[in-house]
């Protein structure tokens, strides 16, 4: 239904069919294939740039998002990260347009930086100010936890910030006690969350150093090898937004070729997984 509905939207704002399809699906998935070789060959006015970034927001949000929204289910108490999600977009819309880089569109920024949170990576960005770090960083983060989108996870993130804050104010004040909920509402995160969080983000930390060691092996400099190693395993394409619109796969050796391949699967299986069909398959009695 909703890759039905974006081809829709797409159509109504003179896409041409076939790109509409295209384009969806990409969307959809979260993916960086495009029919043309610039995006700004497909999208090439305004509203397409805003409605494109609108239907970016779908693999960020919550699977279940739209389907409740028409069903009449919706509650703003079970999708409170879906609105911090969406309340960071803005901001950091805002805040590139106004204060950082000024000179490029707003609905440029808007499709670069809701790209970046998605994981997708399309974008038609085209400034000289280098804000790829910035970018890059959304990019880590990604989107919801059930969502199509790559990355840490932002919810991921959540529970080992507020964890590490009450370990440290626990140096302060001992006899707190502190609560475990999320955003605020009656969801409670346990030990157990803590542990995969803090085991996903470890062995993403350990992925990236991996794969960055083999990059850099090859004719990649430390600060691409870094970058692609980063947007491999979020499975996010290399794009101008990351400062990586000229990088040429095809002059990279079978062996680079190979570990990127393998790291990108890694990268959207992630490392509980993993480990689940490890004890399933190897440590079964």
């Amino acid at each position: 239904f909703s890759t039905v509905f974006v081809i829709f939207l797409y159509t109504l704002t003179n896409i041409r069919l076939l790109d509409s399809l295209n384009l969806a699906l990409t969307v959809i998935s979260s993916g960086g294939f495009l029919a043309k070789n610039l995006l700004s060959d497909i999208a090439i006015n305004k509203t397409q740039l805003f409605i494109l970034s609108i239907t970016l927001l779908f693999p960020i949000f919550n699977f279940y998002l739209i389907f409740k929204i028409f069903t009449k289910q919706f509650t703003f108490k079970d999708h409170q990260e879906d609105s911090h999600l969406l309340i960071i977009v803005v901001l950091l819309t805002l805040l590139f347009y106004f204060f950082i880089i000024p000179d490029e569109g707003i609905f440029s920024i808007l499709l670069a930086v809701i790209s970046s949170v998605s994981t997708s990576g399309i974008s038609i960005y085209s400034s000289n100010f280098d804000v790829s770090l910035f970018f890059i960083l959304m990019t880590i983060i990604g989107g919801s936890l059930i969502s199509t989108s790559s990355g840490f996870k932002y919810i991921r993130f959540y529970i080992l910030l507020k964890i590490s804050y009450q370990e440290i104010y626990k140096l302060v004040k001992p006899i707190n006690i502190f609560n475990r909920n999320l955003f605020h509402s009656d969801s409670q995160f346990d030990d157990q969350d803590t542990k995969i969080a803090f085991l996903v983000f470890i062995s993403f930390i350990f992925a990236i150093f991996i794969l960055s060691s083999i990059l850099a092996l090859d004719t990649l400099s430390f600060e691409n090898s870094f970058k692609l190693s980063i947007l491999t395993l979020t499975n996010t394409v290399a794009s101008s937004i990351y400062g990586m619109d000229n990088l040429m796969f095809f002059d990279m050796n079978s062996f680079t070729k190979m570990s990127l391949m393998i790291f990108m699967i890694f990268g959207k299986i992630e490392i509980i997984a993993l480990l689940f069909l490890i004890k399933k398959f190897i440590f079964r009695e």
